[in-house]
């Protein structure tokens, strides 16, 4: 009884340390904002510039329109083709 409390005890620790997506996944939780910090919003500033190169030249496509913000300001922050 007293090993499999102490197996018990284990797996839930490995699953929270080492797997926090397969914890997650077994209780039906979505992950909030304060658990993964892979992708960060980008600030006001760079999505109203984007919005303003769009309207000023309607005829680029998303990955032009990427290329040119990032020569223009990539010295600060960097857009990808997905994110426009």
């Amino acid at each position: 009884m007293l090993l499999a409390l102490i197996m018990l005890i284990w797996c839930i620790c490995r699953l929270v340390m080492c797997q926090p997506q397969a914890l997650l996944s077994v209780f039906k939780v979505k992950p909030g904002p304060y658990l993964f910090y892979k992708n960060r919003r980008k600030p006001r500033w760079v999505i109203k510039t984007i919005f303003e190169l769009k309207a000023l030249n309607p005829d680029l496509a998303s990955r032009q329109l990427a290329a040119a913000f990032n020569r223009q300001f990539g010295h600060g922050d960097t857009v990808s083709h997905s994110t426009v």
